[in-house]
């Protein structure tokens, strides 16, 4: 009798003996063999894998406590109290200081140091507020020195009124030397009215000044423009 030990776990020894068990079959009758097939009990005899180097190192987060552990009521380094969350347990402390993160996640730790810097940071004024809030400078206009003024003229003497009677010898006496020749064209010129000449000193003085342009040398036309603008 043969025995055949065959392991399950073993693609050769399984082969073998299902080859072997085929050539049994395949043999005349008049020479039979008797075999004796012994399986094994994988679980007695598997071996165990062999390490294929994929495996990662322990991290040591989910060792047990060592009485060791840092105080998880104060902030690390990047200000960030330690968080169940997504810190390491027990609390752990990387060398510069900041809690060492869990496996898995890093991104999480880090998402909240940026939340916990941002909320930190003094909270910008628009440009809106600040105009609204700051109030603007009043302009100052600049003081001018004040205009000079010219200064008034001296009050002018009022002209003596002229006397009717001695325009009337005046203008006589220049008609009887011929530089007056038509007393009516000098009236109507100086807009003079004989019946109130006597009392009105505008028409005594607008002959007196007419005159005096004609002794001056004026012509008619002349002497009358320099009687009226006097």
């Amino acid at each position: 009798m043969t025995t055949l030990t065959v392991n399950l776990l073993d693609d050769t020894s399984v082969n073998t003996a299902l080859r072997v068990l085929g050539n049994l079959t395949q043999m005349p009758s008049e020479s039979p063999r008797t075999m004796e097939m012994t399986v094994t009990d994988p679980q007695a005899v598997a071996p165990e894998p062999a390490p294929t180097g994929n495996e990662s190192a322990p991290t040591g987060n989910e060792s047990a406590p060592t009485g060791n552990e840092p105080d998880t009521s104060q902030p690390d380094t990047n200000g960030l109290m330690w968080n169940e969350a997504f810190c390491s347990k027990p609390a752990s402390l990387n060398a510069d200081g900041t809690w060492r993160a869990k496996r898995g996640k890093k991104d999480d730790y880090d998402a909240a140091v940026i939340a916990a810097i941002a909320q930190s940071m003094p909270e910008a004024k628009s440009p809106t507020t600040q105009n609204e809030t700051e109030p603007s400078p009043t302009a100052t206009m600049p003081t001018m020195p004040a205009a000079s003024m010219p200064a008034a003229p001296a009050p002018t003497t009022p002209a003596a009124p002229i006397e009717y009677d001695a325009m009337a010898r005046r203008f006589m006496a220049m008609m009887e030397s011929g530089a007056i020749q038509d007393y009516n064209a000098v009236y109507q010129a100086l807009q003079i009215d004989y019946q109130q000449l006597e009392t009105n000193q505008t028409m005594i003085a607008a002959l007196w000044h007419y005159m005096d342009a004609l002794e001056s040398g004026e012509t008619h036309d002349a002497a009358v423009r320099h009687a009226l603008g006097s």
